[in-house]
């Protein structure tokens, strides 16, 4: 199972959020899934160091002009030359996406997810988001879009890393 990971790109070791993404990398690895992320810090870290502990495989997607390295815990970095073009690889590489908390980059992911699953371009793609901040938003939008209501498009919320990897777990690919 390809599975990609968006989140803060400045989560701190010692927070919740940091933490919960390691514990999502470790059980992930467990599992024999294979993920992905954008390869550089904070959650991107979290999990992919979470996943090396249990010898998995974490794919960094990264942009070639940006000012920081990848993290040291990637089994592969796959280039790319711009930012666009490296959400793009991000969105392409997976089957499921899990959102964690962050700021106007992630909201951008999701955005763009929730997007091409409202138009089809992304069918049968399970997409979870973990955190309140994710269920208000959604609700927001929802409220004000009533193709949000009558596409069916279904954005899974959760609180825990631990209720993300039942969903997934309990999902079936089309």
């Amino acid at each position: 199972m390809k599975i990609t990971v968006f989140g803060s790109g400045t989560a701190e070791e010692n927070t919740a959020e940091f933490k919960m993404a390691e514990k999502f990398g470790e059980i992930a690895a467990q599992n024999g899934w294979e993920i992905f992320n954008g390869g550089y810090y904070g959650v991107m870290l979290a999990v992919s160091q979470g996943v090396a502990h249990f010898g998995g495989k974490t794919t960094g997607i990264i942009w070639k002009g940006y000012h920081r390295s990848p993290n040291n815990y990637l089994s592969a970095v796959i280039e790319c030359d711009d930012y666009l073009e490296r959400l793009d690889k991000l969105v392409e590489s997976s089957d499921i996406y899990v959102i964690f908390p962050g700021g106007s980059g992630t909201l951008m992911e999701l955005a763009t997810v929730w997007a091409l699953s409202e138009r089809n371009l992304l069918t049968r793609k399970l997409i979870i988001t973990i955190g309140e901040q994710w269920r208000e938003l959604i609700q927001l939008v929802s409220f004000y879009n009533e193709h949000s209501f009558e596409s069916g498009l279904t954005i899974n919320n959760v609180l825990t890393a631990e209720e993300a990897i039942d969903l997934i777990n309990n999902y079936k690919l089309g």
